[in-house]
């Protein structure tokens, strides 16, 4: 979500009437460990979604939007930008010369592809279309494997690496998502 305030409430002091803001999923989780507490209003999930023409949110919900985004490239910034950048920095953050496979060419997929050229990374991608595959090798992959023509696309990943494998996957749907490789090698 993103958008102009309209109004405020008494005693609101982060924004004001006209600023262009973006809603937080996690309102009040700053950084850090993710304690359970932070997880009682989730947009999308135990409190309402945005696809409204008007919300009501706390102030600590919102974040300024800067002016040379539009509303939509703002709207993907509290989830899929977010989710591929501690994908990219969390555990063990991509540097210059790691190999990144990102899966698919959604939001997170788009946003760890770029986060992972700006940290210096190599990325392989995954997607299953023609036109997929040129969108992400002009995002910036090095390579694009089709799983649906590639089934064993853990063997691709091995040549592509000189069976090194890879530092970071962004896997973004779970097991079901994507087809699991025909091995069963972990890289």
């Amino acid at each position: 979500m993103a958008g102009d305030v309209e109004a405020v409430g008494e005693g609101v002091t982060r924004v004001k009437v006209g600023d262009r803001i973006a809603g937080c999923f996690h309102a009040r989780w700053y950084g850090g460990p993710i304690k359970p507490d932070y997880l009682t209003d989730r947009l999308g999930a135990n409190l309402d979604g945005m696809l409204a023409e008007y919300a009501v949110l706390n102030e600590e919900a919102l974040v300024h939007v800067p002016s040379h985004l539009s509303f939509e490239e703002a709207a993907t910034l509290p989830c899929a930008a977010v989710t591929a950048w501690v994908a990219m920095t969390r555990d063990r953050r991509v540097t210059a010369g790691d190999t990144v496979l990102t899966q698919g060419s959604g939001g997170v997929s788009v946003f760890a592809l770029q986060f992972a050229r700006i940290l210096g990374a190599r990325v392989i991608a995954m997607t299953s279309t023609t036109e997929k595959a040129d969108r992400l090798r002009a995002l910036g992959a090095s390579e694009v494997i089709d799983y649906t023509e590639t089934p064993n696309w853990d063997e691709k990943v091995l040549e592509l690496t000189n069976t090194r494998g890879v530092d970071c996957v962004v896997e973004i749907g779970g097991p079901q998502r994507r087809p699991a490789p025909a091995s069963s090698r972990i890289y």
